[in-house]
């Protein structure tokens, strides 16, 4: 039961993540290296087993994405 609950939440989160994604890189290369970055950061702060770094960076994240969505979401309506 478990397992396919986890499946899927992944699978809703990696559909989304693409959708989302699209959406923001479409922004421009500006957005896309700022995706990028933050991206890294997240990954250096969890590999250097930083976890309030990670946490905060990824919040930082979250924000801009639920920011770019809303914009994105905003056009096509």
């Amino acid at each position: 039961m478990f397992l396919h609950l986890h499946t899927s939440v992944i699978s809703m989160l990696r559909e989304h993540i693409t959708i989302s994604g699209t959406g923001l890189r479409e922004e421009g290369e500006a957005t896309s290296a700022l995706l990028l970055l933050q991206h890294r950061t997240v990954c250096d702060a969890i590999c250097a087993r930083r976890p309030e770094e990670a946490r905060t960076a990824m919040q930082t994240h979250i924000d801009l994405c639920g920011r770019g969505w809303r914009t994105v979401a905003g056009r096509t309506r």
